[in-house]
């Protein structure tokens, strides 16, 4: 199992409200580079999509812990099983750290391929929550 990490922030809005804006998939869209993005739909529990030049996405909700993680597993559109989580710390009333961790069964090929562009696209996904506005 390949398991990669976005670098951990600071956002500055509570545990609560990123996790309220991240169990929503409608969201999702706001952390994605949008210009390697398209064919999007969602709904509060799922979302698809298809990553320019690259292959389709569909993800729904499969964990919760209440202000602290959501985690998405592959809808059945991937070729391999994959987890994505979003963990949120308290920091204090208006702060909290986020971090966005991607697991997945990945052939050798492929996660040489694949471990550099992931990375970045968790560390863009992360960056991201720091400009939503609540």
């Amino acid at each position: 199992m390949t398991k990669l990490e976005s670098k951990k922030n600071v956002l500055s809005v509570s545990a609560k409200q990123i996790y309220e804006f991240v169990e929503n998939c409608n969201n999702f869209i706001k952390l994605l580079p949008e210009e390697k993005i398209e064919n999007w739909s969602s709904t509060k529990d799922s979302c698809k999509f298809r990553i320019k030049n690259l292959s389709s996405l569909s993800l729904r909700v499969s964990d919760k812990i209440e202000y602290s993680q959501v985690s998405f597993i592959d809808n059945g559109e991937a070729p391999f099983e994959l987890k994505m989580n979003f963990i949120f710390e308290e920091i204090s009333a208006n702060s909290c750290q986020s971090q966005v961790s991607f697991e997945a069964d990945l052939n050798p090929v492929l996660k040489m391929m694949a471990t550099t562009p992931l990375s970045n696209l968790l560390n863009i996904i992360n960056d991201n929550l720091k400009k939503v506005e609540l």
